[in-house]
């Protein structure tokens, strides 16, 4: 059997992290106080999210754009981000408890895993 913290482990890596820069930085408040309309939509987003085959970034990017005056592309980079993080959390709770949906499939996630990292590196370099 698994252990509790282990089902939180990206979390148990991400936050601390997050908390340190937010308060070395000074901007953990003050970022919380601006955004909040967007952490209630995150929510209602992951519940969206979880329940539908549309990412949580079908939530941010209006939200971000319409509510809290974003810029096109920054909705656009924020809603991929916010997507990527629930995608990365989803994938790391099937490899640690549904290993049995993976049966069978392990050669192409290897194969696929390496040619995503080559994928995003030709992208980040070309076109950015």
């Amino acid at each position: 059997r698994m252990r509790l913290s282990s089902l939180f482990l990206p979390a148990l890596c991400v936050y601390p992290v997050w908390l340190a820069i937010g308060v070395r930085e000074d901007v953990l408040v003050p970022s919380v106080s601006k955004y909040y309309p967007m952490m209630i939509a995150m929510v209602l987003g992951s519940m969206i999210a979880g329940s539908t085959p549309l990412g949580g970034g079908v939530v941010a990017f209006p939200v971000s754009v319409l509510v809290l005056g974003f810029r096109p592309d920054q909705g656009r980079d924020f809603s991929l981000m916010i997507q990527s993080v629930g995608m990365t959390a989803a994938s790391f709770l099937i490899f640690s408890k549904k290993r049995l949906l993976l049966k069978g499939c392990e050669d192409m996630l290897v194969k696929f895993s390496v040619l995503s990292v080559i994928g995003v590196i030709i992208g980040l370099e070309c076109f950015f």
